[in-house]
C-alpha cells in the first residue's frame, strides 16, 4: 500500500496479467492441483472457495497490484486465524500482524475505491474495528521485550530452536503496530467513531515505549524488522523479479514504524520544552 501511494500511476501503468473471473474458474476446478501435505494447509482450500464465492470481485480493469491486496484481504475475512509455521510459541488465533494490514487499504480507500466494490471495504473495516482491541493491536506487545529475544550465543547451530528464531524470524516486528494505529486514526475520524483518539494514544504510546526501552540499535533486529533494503530480485520491485514472500515491503514498514516512533518521541519532547507551546497537546 506504501508503495501503492508512492506511485499510483506507475503502478497503474502496469500490464494487466490477473484475470480474477479466471482465476476463480480454475481454482474452483475440480482438478485444480492442490498440495494437501504442505504444512498447514489445512482449510486452505475452502478459503479459497469462500474467496471467489463469497467476496464481491473487483472491476476487471483494476491494476493487479490492487487485485491483490482484494485477494489477500479478502482471503483473511474468510480465514482469519493463523499460526507462524515456524513454530512460533503464540497459538491459532487472529494476530494483530493480520488486523494491521487492513489499515492500509482503509486508509487509501479514495484511492481504491475506483476498482474495489464498497462491500468489500464494508467487511474490511467492520473486521478490523472488531478485532483491532482484541488482538492486542492497542497494546505494547510483551514479545517487544528484549529479555524474550534468543541470546546471540546461543545461535551455533543450524535452527538450534528447533523452528523457533524470536526476534531473528522478524515475527514479532518492533513497533509493527505504530504506523497502522496511525492509519486506524485516521480512518475511525472519516468513520466518525468516538474512540478515534484510541488509536493516536496507541500508536503514541508503544512509540514511546520502543525509544524509552532502546530496543531499536539491538544486533537482533537487523533482519526482518528494522532492515529498509529489499531485495532486487522481488516483484513487483523489478517487475521481471521471482514471486517471493514481501520481505522487502515488511522490512521497509517495519523500518518506517521505527522511524515515526523516533519522530513522535522528539516531536512530543519539543512540545514539552518549548515556551511558546501551542494548543496542540497531543505529544505531551
Amino acid at each position: 500500500m506504501t508503495l501503492w501511494l508512492a506511485d499510483r500511476a506507475f503502478l497503474e501503468a502496469l500490464p494487466r496479467q490477473i484475470d480474477w473471473h479466471a482465476e476463480k474458474a480454475r481454482a474452483l476446478a475440480p482438478d485444480f492441483p492442490f498440495d494437501a501435505d504442505n504444512k498447514h494447509s489445512e482449510g486452505v482450500m475452502e478459503a479459497v472457495r469462500r474467496y471467489f464465492n463469497e467476496i464481491e470481485p473487483p472491476a476487471a480493469d483494476a491494476p493487479d497490484v490492487v487485485k491483490m491486496m482484494h485477494w489477500g484481504l479478502g482471503y483473511y475475512l474468510v480465514k482469519p486465524v493463523s499460526q507462524d509455521p515456524s513454530r512460533d510459541p503464540l497459538p491459532a488465533q487472529i494476530h494483530s500482524q493480520t488486523v494491521e494490514m487492513f489499515a492500509y487499504v482503509l486508509y487509501a480507500w479514495p484511492e481504491l475505491k475506483t476498482w474495489l466494490p464498497q462491500s468489500f471495504y464494508d467487511r474490511c473495516r467492520d473486521f478490523a474495528f472488531a478485532h483491532c482491541g482484541v488482538s492486542g493491536l492497542l497494546k505494547v506487545s510483551p514479545w517487544w521485550d528484549a529479555s524474550t529475544y534468543i541470546p546471540v550465543t546461543d545461535m551455533r547451530e543450524t535452527n538450534p530452536m528447533g523452528g523457533h528464531l524470536h526476534p531473528y524470524k522478524g515475527r514479532h516486528a518492533i513497533g509493527h503496530s505504530v504506523q497502522p494505529n496511525r492509519l486506524m486514526h485516521e480512518v475511525a475520524k472519516r468513520e466518525g467513531r468516538s474512540n478515534a483518539d484510541d488509536y493516536l494514544n496507541a500508536a503514541q504510546t508503544q512509540a514511546r515505549w520502543i525509544v524509552e526501552h532502546d530496543v531499536t540499535a539491538r544486533i537482533e533486529l537487523t533482519r526482518g524488522a528494522i532492515c529498509a533494503s529489499p531485495g532486487s530480485e522481488q516483484y513487483p520491485l523489478n517487475p521481471k523479479g521471482r514471486f517471493r514472500h514481501p520481505e522487502g515491503w515488511v522490512n521497509f514498514n517495519a523500518a518506517w514504524n521505527v522511524a515515526l516512533a523516533t519522530w513522535e518521541t522528539n516531536r512530543r519532547q519539543q512540545a514539552e520544552s518549548a515556551s511558546n507551546a501551542t494548543s496542540d497537546t497531543r505529544f505531551q
